[in-house]
């Protein structure tokens, strides 16, 4: 009988200490998750990210006011994907996964959906010859913060509506920048190879190669 109790005490004990053990480790992952989610929370606050992202079809600029103007809107900015191509060694590399550069319009990247820098600091929005890269171009080109890369735009022709034609567009000018920061933000660079540039680099050197504009908003809920 006493072996009896004494092995059913050591039964009680270990289910007992397996309980505990299992209700710490659940209670470590729930504080551990809110602490994740209440981080990630802070993050979207400081980098002020949108709730909503709309693609226009062509370099309608019009319509980028239009959507700026539609009722429940709290704060709204743009990018504007340019014509262009990064030039290495002297040629133009026409890769799809290398082409992409996004200009400011309004603050996009700099005030609203502010970019991560991951390495260096954000180009100044008043900057006319400074950049930000994404991982993948730094790590393609081998680039890094003081490095110089030159981009190659092209000016698109428009019709009296101010839409694009069909013509082929022609080269503008050639651009050297100054990379100033290795960064990480949303669409539409999120995994490719490209670079962010301030609205003042877009007027300065490529005031018409407008491909296509992107808007992003924060909206009433």
């Amino acid at each position: 009988m006493r072996a009896t109790r004494q092995r059913s005490w050591r039964a009680v004990l270990a289910v007992a200490l397996i309980d505990g053990l299992l209700g710490a480790a659940a209670m470590a992952a729930l504080s551990g998750a809110r602490r994740t989610d209440s981080a990630y929370g802070r993050y979207l606050q400081a980098a002020k990210a949108s709730d909503v992202m709309i693609d226009i079809p062509g370099p309608v600029l019009s319509v980028v006011r239009q959507v700026e103007g539609l009722h429940g809107r709290l704060s709204a900015a743009a990018w504007l994907g340019l014509n262009a191509e990064p030039v290495i060694d002297g040629k133009n590399d026409p890769s799809f996964q290398a082409d992409a550069i996004a200009a400011s319009l309004g603050g996009e990247y700099f005030r609203q959906d502010k970019m991560t820098v991951l390495a260096g600091k954000r180009p100044a929005l008043d900057s006319t010859n400074e950049i930000a890269v994404t991982e993948p171009m730094a790590k393609a080109f081998g680039l890094h913060p003081g490095s110089h890369m030159t981009w190659q735009f092209y000016r698109g022709k428009f019709g009296p509506d101010g839409l694009p034609t069909s013509a082929a567009p022609a080269a503008a000018q050639r651009t050297t920048f100054v990379v100033t920061a290795t960064a990480a933000a949303g669409e539409p660079l999120r995994m490719r190879a490209g670079s962010w540039s301030p609205e003042a680099a877009r007027c300065s050197h490529a005031p018409r190669a407008t491909g296509w504009p992107g808007h992003r908003a924060q909206w009433r809920s």
